[in-house]
């Protein structure tokens, strides 16, 4: 066994920190990207609105979904 394998097992907070560090922050970090580029678009989606109302077990899921193409 390695060192720097023994010490994570002795650290598993270590192993926990190189993971994050490694595959999480990265992705992180795009996510803002993408969350500053969508914020800096002053293009604003309308999008539908739909009341349903009904008894129940009157259908409304199932109009919904056949509407929706679930």
């Amino acid at each position: 066994m390695s060192t720097s394998s023994a010490s994570k097992i002795d650290h598993p907070s270590l192993a926990l920190t190189e993971s994050y560090d490694e595959e999480i922050a990265p992705l992180l970090t795009t996510i803002d990207q993408i969350r500053n580029r969508i914020a800096d678009i002053d293009t604003t989606i309308d999008l539908p609105a739909i009341v349903v109302i009904g008894e129940q077990s009157s259908g409304k899921s199932s109009v919904l979904e056949a509407l929706s193409s679930i």
